[in-house]
């Protein structure tokens, strides 16, 4: 943790937006059915969409990047949901991603980077394992524990 003050949303483990995506399904009496993932993937389209139209906007009007960051937090919300309905640990997932890309690093110890800034993957990158996550066949060889 940074040297940011201590307060209630900073403290917020990533567990909670798992809880809150439960939490709103049983709520609202929305029950989980990988049959109903194409209208999760409608609603996480249309959030994309909200959160690049207020990207744009940032510099528009007080209060836009506000704006930007609630339609990034709903966006980031229907995906937990999406998640849910498919009864996927997507805390697990993300935690394994970015362990994988931690690994990306140069054999020199450095990112390797794209004229753009991006990222590129180094030599000793490890991919995620995620079947496990998703309910399919285990294949162990990329996976480091």
């Amino acid at each position: 943790m940074n040297n940011k003050e201590l307060n209630w949303y900073n403290c917020i483990t990533p567990m909670d937006l798992q809880h809150q995506a439960q939490e709103f399904r049983h709520s609202y009496g929305v029950k989980n059915d990988p049959l109903q993932r194409n209208m999760q993937l409608t609603l996480i389209q249309e959030e994309h969409r909200e959160f690049i139209e207020a990207h744009l906007k940032q510099m528009d009007f007080d209060g836009a990047q506000a704006d930007c960051l609630k339609e990034l937090a709903d966006l980031v919300y229907v995906c937990f949901q999406y998640a849910e309905n498919m009864d996927w640990d997507l805390l697990e997932a993300l935690y394994r991603v970015h362990k994988s890309n931690m690994s990306k690093l140069g054999e020199d110890g450095k990112p390797i980077r794209r004229d753009d800034g991006k990222i590129l993957k180094g030599p000793n990158y490890k991919p995620p394992f995620l079947d496990d996550l998703t309910r399919t066949e285990l294949t162990l060889e990329n996976y480091e524990h």
